[in-house]
């Protein structure tokens, strides 16, 4: 690591969405070793959207910094853009979006600043159809960044079939501090389980769970409409949800017929109980960090072939993640297949909040990654 000049610019900055708690203990941990090196930590974000506010998991803290935000929406795109010049003007590095519709990032990468200009996200193939248009537009993105910080090692390869530097690239193993999942995992007694299946009438015909935001990106449409197949075809399979977000009212019906229970946002140790509880999490969407929790609880998600997030590079199919049908019927009748003749299943450990913050600091400030 090169020595710090006294008279050179000493902030790092990353310019995100909203804080969420989940990413607490890793900002913690990445502004420690941000500070051991002399250089401070910032954390700057727009007031979140509605959906990320409705997940009830917003979060202050004293390196956060909440500025003004515009979405302009031009053809049914909805671009983004923070008046955070305040703060990055004089910053030493600066980590951007990683995405083809932050005007932030284009703006840093087309007009010479005077700081270092990283961009961090899913990478390219993920989370959205892909096109031609958007695969040269995030290859251009990748090639005029001096850094790029990607979720997975999959997602660098992609990069790397893009043609860009592998030098340039580094990727973090996404993740959240999960210690406390597995700890209270370890505390569930069978008489816990049985308290928690009499408590939402669950019988020897099981639980299907789902853990995350009640919002577009997990399907919850898709997967009301699963509930209402599995209505007819097993009545008695009830269904957890642990989450909260602006979709909740889609599953309405299913919970005035007492086949859901809505839990609201879960903490550790509900996780564990509805993990121990339930026998499979269904996410036929967006996987997440959902893939980090079934790891630690030892449970398979249901999903589909559906673009989804790079953490599903966490899972192998066939073991830990099973790939149904993307039709709402079909995958209804091939869950209940599976709840009936229930397949042998495999988890790899998942990667810790030390490894990321490890990995993500290094990237940020260019050194090499172990």
């Amino acid at each position: 690591m090169k020595p710090t000049d006294s008279k050179s610019p000493k902030t790092i900055v990353i310019l995100f969405r909203y804080l969420p708690r989940y990413r607490l203990e890793l900002f913690e941990i990445m502004r420690s070793s941000i500070n051991a090196r002399g250089l401070e930590f910032l954390y700057v974000t727009g007031q979140p959207e509605k959906r990320f506010r409705l997940r009830g998991d917003l979060q202050e803290a004293l390196y956060h910094r909440v500025v003004a935000e515009v979405r302009p929406r031009i053809f049914g795109i909805t671009f983004r853009y923070l008046f955070a010049e305040k703060y990055t003007r004089t910053a030493r590095t600066v980590i951007y979006e990683y995405s083809i519709t932050n005007v932030n990032t284009w703006l840093a990468l087309l007009i010479k600043r005077p700081h270092e200009v990283v961009i961090w996200g899913h990478g390219p193939g993920y989370m959205a159809k892909q096109s031609l248009v958007r695969q040269k537009l995030e290859a251009a993105q990748a090639r005029m960044a001096d850094r790029v910080l990607v979720y997975t090692e999959p997602a660098k390869t992609r990069l790397l079939e893009l043609g860009i530097e592998n030098s340039k690239i580094h990727f973090l193993n996404n993740t959240f501090d999960w210690a406390n999942l597995q700890n209270e995992k370890l505390k569930i007694t069978s008489s816990d389980v049985r308290n928690f299946k009499s408590s939402y009438d669950i019988s020897d015909a099981g639980a299907v769970a789902f853990i995350g935001g009640l919002d577009f990106e997990k399907r919850i449409r898709f997967i009301a409409e699963v509930l209402d197949f599995v209505w007819e075809m097993n009545p008695d399979i009830k269904f957890i949800f642990g989450g909260k977000g602006p979709d909740e009212y889609l599953l309405d019906k299913a919970v005035d017929r007492k086949q859901a229970y809505m839990l609201g946002r879960v903490e550790e140790r509900e996780k564990a109980l509805i993990g121990t509880a339930c026998k499979v999490l269904i996410n036929p969407g967006n996987t997440g960090l959902l893939a980090v929790d079934a790891l630690v609880l030892r449970i398979p998600i249901l999903g589909t072939n559906v673009l989804s997030s790079p953490e599903k590079d966490y899972l192998i199919e066939g073991a830990s993640h099973f790939t149904l049908t993307n039709n709402p019927a079909s995958f209804a009748k091939e869950m209940l297949d599976f709840l009936s003749d229930f397949p042998r299943t495999s988890f790899t450990p998942p990667p810790t909040i030390e490894e990321y913050a490890a990995r993500f600091v290094n990237g940020a400030l260019g050194e090499n990654v172990a």
